[in-house]
């Protein structure tokens, strides 16, 4: 799969996972705040594949 194109899948899979916890707006702990911990981590590696060269090597 092409980098930019799963970038954009983890950006919106991530800011979806964040709108519909509310519960981590609230404080709430636990599993909500793993959740949102994993989903900015999703966000944060999308916004690297988006940033991402072609032809880049590791």
């Amino acid at each position: 799969m092409e980098a930019k194109m799963l970038g954009w899948i983890q950006i919106i899979g991530a800011a979806l996972v964040l709108w519909f916890n509310k519960d981590v707006f609230r404080m709430a702990s636990g599993p909500s705040i793993a959740i949102a911990i994993l989903a900015v981590l999703f966000l944060i590696v999308g916004l690297h594949h988006l940033g991402e060269k072609k032809g880049r090597k590791h």
